[in-house]
């Protein structure tokens, strides 16, 4: 277990501009949980801003992933194609081209957790789903800018989604937006009301 970890501005010319997490039996990176942490600022040129996961299923809880960049894939992480957990995260104020906040694959878990305010410039604002058949319970993804809106599924991934908060997750207000994966059910189209998007300030307001 790493606890109250902070990484910040740091660069990487490949992958992984903050952290890269990758298997090894050696190391036992498979086991890896980090906790309590601050992952900002960083950035890469191929894949994962401020986290790359390669063949590794590592544990985030309480963590925060906030104005990192890439230039290509997943401007706050890169899951890999593993099974990664996240918990009680936030993943904000992310760049990339594709997926502004997250580049997911594999069978990652993304549990409690706000996806806000990140950018792409071609696919995903909040999510690019590349692989897989990951699940988001009890999360928000809204208030993310990019060509095809919050989330952008690539080729054969097949995203669940339960208990979440999805901006245009609703046709016309009532039917499924089946661009987005599959509906498992409570899933809402409605705002937040965070306190201040465009500050960070993610708590909501009282009346939300």
């Amino acid at each position: 277990v790493i606890d109250r970890l902070t990484v910040t501005n740091n660069e990487s010319g490949f992958n992984g501009g903050g952290l890269f997490i990758h298997y090894d039996k050696t190391a036992g990176s498979e086991k890896v949980v980090i906790t309590n942490a601050t992952i900002s600022d960083n950035k890469t040129n191929t894949q994962g801003g401020g986290v790359r996961i390669a063949d590794a299923s590592p544990v985030f809880k309480n963590v925060s992933f906030l104005n990192n960049s890439c230039s290509s894939y997943g401007g706050g992480i890169t899951t890999g194609e593993r099974s990664p957990v996240f918990i009680n995260v936030l993943i904000a104020g992310n760049s990339a081209k594709y997926g502004g906040g997250m580049e997911v694959g594999g069978t990652s878990s993304i549990i409690n957790s706000t996806v806000s305010g990140n950018k792409a410039t071609t696919w995903g604002g909040g999510i690019y789903n590349t692989s897989g058949s990951p699940v988001y319970r009890n999360s928000i993804i809204w208030g993310n800018t990019g060509p095809y809106g919050e989330i952008y599924n690539f080729r054969a991934s097949q995203p669940e989604y339960r208990y979440t908060l999805i901006k245009n997750c609703r046709v016309s207000g009532t039917k499924w937006n089946t661009a987005y994966g599959n509906d498992g059910g409570n899933n809402l189209d409605a705002d937040p009301l965070f306190t201040d998007l465009a500050g960070q300030d993610f708590r909501v307001l009282p009346y939300s």
